[in-house]
């Protein structure tokens, strides 16, 4: 018998190449396949308080849980903003799954708005983290996200609070 094991992205492709060469050269053994989970990358990305976010005609300010300003970044020619603040802004409670790393957004949000005070706050580079591992997951279906040239465009995570693209 024989045994491939592999442990990194495989395109389909490749797959076939190596299933088929186990199964010629091999015997007919058996394959196990190991993919890789995602892993978390450290990444610099531009804290952008400059930036003014406009949601239904009405200007938005983003607050963390408790009530400290929260500003859109930018990493890779990709705008983020805070989830949380975009739930609330969508009137959706979110919640988070440390054990899954998955955040849902779902149901009408039944919690008042956080209150805060914008501060002053400069344009600067920041240390954050893309996290593909993430799952995000709205009224019950996982959602994944695409820059315009249909590259994945994973979340970040800054300052204890994920990020996702705008578009």
């Amino acid at each position: 018998m024989s045994s491939l094991q592999l442990k990194s992205k495989v395109t389909p492709l490749i797959l076939a190449i190596m299933l088929l060469e186990a199964i010629c050269f091999g015997g007919a053994g058996v394959v196990n396949i190991a993919i890789a989970a995602p892993v978390a990358t450290n990444v610099t990305a531009q804290l952008n308080p400059g930036y003014t976010i406009i949601v239904d005609g009405v200007q938005q300010n983003f607050f963390n849980s408790s009530g400290s300003p929260v500003y859109p970044l930018v990493y890779n020619g990709t705008t983020y903003l805070p989830l949380r603040a975009i739930g609330e802004v969508m009137n959706k409670n979110v919640n988070w799954d440390a054990a899954n790393l998955t955040v849902s957004l779902a149901v009408t949000r039944n919690a008042a708005p956080t209150l805060g005070r914008p501060a002053p706050a400069k344009q600067q580079y920041v240390n954050a983290q893309l996290r593909p591992d993430f799952t995000i997951m709205l009224d019950g279906v996982r959602r994944s996200f695409t820059n315009s040239d249909g590259t994945y465009v994973y979340p970040l995570l800054y300052n204890g609070s994920v990020y996702l693209p705008l578009r």
